[in-house]
């Protein structure tokens, strides 16, 4: 994604207002570095290039750096499992496996038994996804264009659109999570940020003959030229940005519905509010980092 793209991405309605930032973003982006290179996740170079702190200080402005932090060191973990399959990065025998175990002990106990099984749930469709995406690069032979979004979105890693509950110290009543405004929600968000993902990528997996970007599998699918298979994936960037407010502008009456109390009205809300700004505290973060050389 060029620096103009990236620019034409932050005027779309719904990505064009700029995130808060943490009053501690420099350090939490330290510490979820020297986390990350502790671990062994990434060098000194990568995780500094990378600032994955950056998306945590976006997404959570007003939590302790310590909540921030966390958020940022399960991004840097997920980047450095993508970038395994990707790239035949090798960790060494455990690192990754390690790494999840310490993050789950520092998450679920903020949580009830209801967030721990959603979360393991969509870890495993993950881990599935992972496994169908590395056979498709390796075959060269892309999902169809009608299959490709759910193929996609279970790639970007939904578990992570599930931090906000422990993060954040509240839980999602289930009669709410079973509602389509959530699901709507929660599959929007994690839509526009793996396709905001694919726009940046797009140079490189052009390069690498990726058979699993939205802009190629739509150049190849419908006959455009590489810009316009780029603008088309903009445009149902925007289109997805709309269907995901519009779930939550509809929310309140399923409140309501359900008899929530005053304050678990407060919580679903603050969770709401934070997969609103996901998209484009993500966009924030493609563009100020390093990981896509966009500027």
């Amino acid at each position: 994604m060029t620096s103009a793209l990236a620019a034409g991405l932050t005027t779309l309605r719904g990505l064009d207002a700029p995130c808060r930032v943490h009053p501690g973003e420099a350090g939490v982006v330290v510490t979820v570095e020297n986390w990350a290179v502790a671990r062994g996740l990434v060098s000194r170079a990568t995780a500094g290039q990378a600032r994955f702190g950056v998306l945590a200080s976006r997404a959570f402005p007003e939590s302790s750096p310590d909540v921030a932090a966390l958020s940022g060191q399960w991004l840097a973990w997920f980047c450095a499992s993508d970038d395994e399959r990707d790239d035949g990065a090798e960790l060494g025998l455990g690192v990754l496996d390690r790494a999840f175990e310490e993050l789950w002990a520092a998450t679920a106990p903020r949580a009830g038994a209801y967030w721990a099984r959603r979360f393991l749930a969509e870890y495993e469709r993950y881990r599935r996804s992972e496994s169908a995406e590395l056979a498709s690069r390796r075959s060269r032979r892309a999902p169809a264009l009608a299959d490709f979004e759910g193929f996609r979105r279970a790639t970007v890693g939904t578990f992570l659109l599930l931090l906000p509950e422990p993060l954040l110290g509240v839980e999602l009543p289930p009669a709410i999570g079973y509602t389509s405004q959530w699901r709507t929600l929660t599959e929007a968000a994690a839509d526009v940020i793996a396709w905001t993902n694919d726009l940046a990528s797009v140079d490189r997996d052009t390069s690498s003959g990726d058979t699993t970007s939205y802009v190629l599998v739509a150049a190849h699918e419908l006959g455009l030229t590489r810009p316009e298979a780029v603008e088309w994936v903009c445009g149902r960037v925007a289109g997805r940005m709309a269907e995901m407010r519009r779930a939550a502008m509809d929310l309140p009456a399923q409140f309501e519905g359900q008899g929530l109390t005053r304050a678990a009205t407060h919580d679903v809300s603050r969770i709401a509010m934070t997969l609103l700004s996901a998209p484009r505290a993500h966009l924030e973060w493609l563009i100020e980092s390093g990981r896509y050389e966009l500027t």
